[in-house]
């Protein structure tokens, strides 16, 4: 019986080192990941990342960035995709924004969560239609009949802020992971089902994917669709835990995580056999 606990032991102790997660950390001054062209061209499409926010973003308007594909200059007739998981500090909004290359712009707003926690964000441009989830949760929807595209005249793409008429008008001040962008919109069920899981990167559909693993040089797409990113001012990848749904194998004092804490937990138990 012993013998079967060390075994325990030993996988727990491996479980745990294979959960080490990498995720881009960002400081919420300065520092992006630059991406090297457009990536949506279809008027239907799909972004998702998990982002961890410290607090308030960064630049002229302090806007938390997950994703932009946009046109430097702004108003209507300027195409635009921007996602942020905080519009400005104190709003506690996040905002999902389109402007298409022959129209004006839009905005889909929800509450944002508060700081210090993982979330799941999830914006979907799917026919008319501008939509938002949050951990999976669909939050709100709004009719957006766009006039144009979202890819002509693009200067910006990034991960992580927001730039035009040459200035920076928001950085994140957090992390990131497990950013992809799909060429159609997912279902709630699409959602649910991947949110959790990593990629193969060969997925129908899949436009881009930051996994952010094997990515201390340059920010590699997953995808092998090319949008392998540029680190500018500073940014890094960081290690952490990867998010974990409560009822993991290996959780053995029940907070959700796989760490060091469980594998005490059960040196003890093995210690206290007879």
């Amino acid at each position: 019986m012993k013998n079967l606990h060390i075994f325990l032991l030993l996988s727990l102790i491996s479980s745990f080192a294979s959960s080490q997660n990498h995720v881009l950390s960002l400081d919420g001054i300065d520092d992006y990941v630059s991406l090297p062209g457009t990536i949506v061209y279809s008027n239907e499409f799909t972004i998702e990342a998990w982002v961890f926010m410290n607090g308030p973003g960064g630049g002229i308007e302090g806007r938390s960035t997950i994703f932009e594909q946009r046109d430097d200059q702004t108003g209507c007739g300027h195409s635009g995709i921007t996602y942020f998981s905080e519009t400005r500090p104190g709003e506690q909004t996040h905002r999902f924004g389109l402007r298409g290359s022959e129209g004006c712009s839009v905005g889909l707003f929800n509450d944002s969560p508060p700081y210090g926690e993982w979330h799941y964000y999830t914006a979907i441009k799917e026919g008319d239609f501008a939509k938002i989830y949050l951990d999976g949760v669909f939050q709100a929807a709004l009719y957006y009949d766009h006039l144009g595209n979202f890819s002509t005249g693009i200067d910006h793409v990034s991960i992580g802020s927001q730039i035009h008429d040459g200035d920076g008008y928001g950085y994140l001040f957090g992390m990131l992971d497990e950013v992809r962008i799909w060429d159609y919109p997912l279902s709630e069920e699409e959602i649910l089902e991947n949110m959790n899981n990593t990629l193969s990167g060969f997925e129908i559909g899949l436009l881009a994917y930051w996994d952010f693993e094997n990515s201390e040089n340059e920010a590699l797409d997953k995808s092998y669709n090319g949008h392998n990113g540029t680190y500018m001012s500073g940014a890094v990848i960081a290690e952490t835990e990867i998010v974990l749904e409560p009822t993991i194998w290996g959780d053995l004092n029940g907070d959700g995580q796989v760490n060091v804490s469980d594998v005490v937990v059960l040196i003890e138990h093995i210690l206290n056999i007879e």
